[in-house]
């Protein structure tokens, strides 16, 4: 997906496995005001060419037109790149604010405490839009705006979270075998060595005995 590897040039994110994009209703809602300024711009141009020199004219609305174009076509990618990325370990929000700014929030998905979901006005009921706040441990908020199926993406939110938490407590529980392993045979070999001693000192002594 082209917007996946827009992302992977700013966030090093490996093996992606579920991503939440903002409601295709918000980029739409940008196309419609910058169709909307481009018809008032327009109608303001046909008025005024009755009563100024055109040279001067053409320049200032292609002036006005180039800022609005390049405005448009950045709030337009800095909503069509914002994500929440959910990988192996890590959960990151990527957020873009402006030509070349954006920010990442990085934190581990069994850090969830609990994530809400809902709707600010009726245009959002229309569109079915939906804010979510995924809240972590010590009450640290992390909202993300403007979604779609709340609840599907929260179900798969929680279920990898689960997941992630088996994964980790299977991986500890490895980890302890391994160093309950490496303390046996340390074990093993202390007494090995000890065994070896006590034997070198017992015959020394039956040696010392005999004469």
């Amino acid at each position: 997906m082209l917007r996946k590897e827009i992302i992977k040039r700013y966030v090093e994110v490996e093996n992606i496995h579920h991503v939440i994009w903002h409601n295709g209703s918000i980029l739409m809602r940008e196309v419609l005001k910058t169709l909307l300024f481009l018809f008032v711009a327009y109608l303001i141009y046909l008025w005024i060419i009755q009563y100024s020199n055109r040279e001067y004219r053409n320049r200032i609305f292609a002036f006005i037109g180039l800022y609005f174009f390049i405005k448009f076509v950045v709030n337009f990618l800095n909503l069509y790149l914002d994500a929440l990325i959910f990988s192996d370990k890590w959960i990151t929000m990527f957020m873009r604010e402006g030509i070349r700014e954006y920010k990442t929030d990085v934190f581990e998905r069994d850090r969830i405490e609990t994530i809400s979901f809902n709707q600010n006005s009726v245009r959002d009921k229309i569109f079915g839009k939906w804010d979510i706040t995924i809240k972590l441990e010590h009450w640290v908020d992390f909202p993300f705006e403007n979604i779609s199926h709340p609840k599907r993406q929260v179900w798969k939110i929680m279920r990898m979270k689960d997941y992630f938490v088996w994964q980790k407590k299977e991986q500890d529980l490895k980890d302890l075998e391994w160093e309950e392993s490496k303390f046996n045979i340390l074990v093993e070999a202390l007494w090995e060595v000890v065994k070896e001693y006590m034997e070198k000192w017992w015959k020394k002594s039956e040696f010392d005995n005999n004469f």
